[in-house]
């Protein structure tokens, strides 16, 4: 993506790149089980989250990404399993759960609109998100 005020450029590279097709799960159904079982699988999330905003800080280079959406992926990363946190499951998995929803959130709308030339009219909601992940709105 090039950087332009409300419009989105994809990187050659990523626009290239073949698209994945939707399975038969539900999206976040698999995560939200883990959470609601108390399955320290939970924390493995935050592996897919950092690997995901790497791939969106790539598509605009030079461009910071939304202190916001920054700061909920800081807030569901880097914490380690201790079986002390079982009595606070909600308090410590949450912020975990919120970080990968938002980036994978934010990645599914890279893909579904890395093919448009120009921002699409009416406007979506999910490019308009994208517009201001990448502070371009």
């Amino acid at each position: 993506m090039g950087v332009q005020q409300g419009h989105l450029r994809f990187t050659p590279a990523f626009r290239a790149r073949p698209r994945p097709r939707a399975g038969p799960v539900a999206f976040g159904s698999c995560e939200s089980f883990r959470f609601y079982h108390q399955s320290f699988k939970v924390y493995w999330l935050q592996q897919q989250t950092d690997a995901i905003v790497r791939e969106l800080s790539t598509l605009v280079p030079g461009q910071p990404l939304h202190p916001w959406f920054r700061k909920i992926v800081t807030r569901g990363t880097g914490k380690q399993f201790s079986p002390e946190h079982n009595a606070r499951w909600t308090e410590v998995t949450r912020p975990i759960l919120e970080g990968f929803f938002h980036a994978r959130f934010f990645l599914e709308m890279a893909v579904r609109y890395a093919e448009f030339e120009n921002p699409p009219s009416p406007l979506p909601s999910g490019y308009a998100a994208l517009l201001y992940l990448y502070r371009l709105r």
